[in-house]
């Protein structure tokens, strides 16, 4: 059986704020110098992609995990 969570739409927004603060900063910190030199291909815009849905996916697990520990005590 599968155990029990639910995404909120608060928790969905708040994962979003964050994946888009700490996107941008990695995209500038990992990808500037392409961006710089007009480097543009496919594989960059997956590589700035998963710089954007990482911390989202990780905020959102996050969160999930810390109401699923709080609601088992």
């Amino acid at each position: 059986m599968l155990p029990h969570f639910s995404v909120t739409r608060s928790i969905v927004v708040r994962a979003a704020k964050i994946a888009l603060t700490v996107g941008c900063i990695l995209a500038a910190v990992n990808h500037l110098d392409e961006f710089m030199a007009r480097e543009f291909s496919g594989l960059l815009f997956v590589k700035v992609v998963l710089t954007f849905i990482v911390p989202f996916c990780v905020s959102i697990y996050s969160s999930v995990a810390a109401l699923r520990s709080r609601d088992e005590h």
